[in-house]
C-alpha cells in the first residue's frame, strides 16, 4: 500500500513539474517580447532626452517621458553612458530570437544612427549599444 501512495506522489511531482515547464516556455517568448520593447522605448527616452539636454541622462529615471509600466521594470535594465553621445542598454533574455517577421522597427529619432534591433537576440544578458548625433542646423552660408 505504502508503494501505491509513492506512485501517485511521483507521478503528481512529475505531472506538476511537466506542466510548470511548459508555462515557463510560453512565458520566456511573452517576457521576451515585452523586454524588446522596453529596450525600443527606453532607448527613445534616452535619445529624446539628448536631442533635447544635448547631453546623456545620467539615469534611465532622468529620461522622465518613459511610461508608468516601464518606470516599474527600471531595475531588468542597466544603462551605462559609454562616450559623450553613446551608450548601452543591457538586460536578460529568456529564449534566443535570432529572425524577425514583418519589418524592423524605424529609428526613433532623426539625430540616431541605425538602433540595434532588441528583437533579434541571444539567450541571457545582451547589451544594445546606441550612438546619438546631434541634429544639424541648416548652415546659412551654403544656402541649405
Amino acid at each position: 500500500m505504502r508503494h501505491y501512495y509513492s506512485f501517485f506522489a511521483i507521478l503528481a511531482l512529475v505531472c506538476g513539474l511537466a506542466i510548470g515547464g511548459s508555462i515557463l516556455l510560453r512565458l520566456g517568448p511573452a517576457h521576451d517580447v515585452t523586454t524588446a520593447r522596453d529596450i525600443r522605448a527606453l532607448g527613445s527616452a534616452v535619445d529624446t532626452y539628448y536631442l533635447s539636454q544635448n547631453k546623456l541622462p545620467a539615469t534611465l529615471s532622468q529620461a522622465s517621458i518613459l511610461d508608468q509600466s516601464i518606470s516599474k521594470r527600471l531595475k531588468d535594465y542597466q544603462y551605462v553612458q559609454t562616450a559623450s553621445n553613446a551608450y548601452q542598454l543591457c538586460t536578460t533574455f529568456m529564449t534566443v530570437r535570432s529572425a524577425v517577421s514583418g519589418p524592423l522597427p524605424a529609428s526613433p529619432n532623426p539625430g540616431s544612427l541605425a538602433p540595434p534591433n532588441p528583437d533579434v537576440h541571444g539567450k541571457g544578458r545582451q547589451c544594445f549599444t546606441y550612438t546619438v548625433l546631434p541634429i544639424q542646423e541648416p548652415n546659412p552660408s551654403n544656402g541649405n
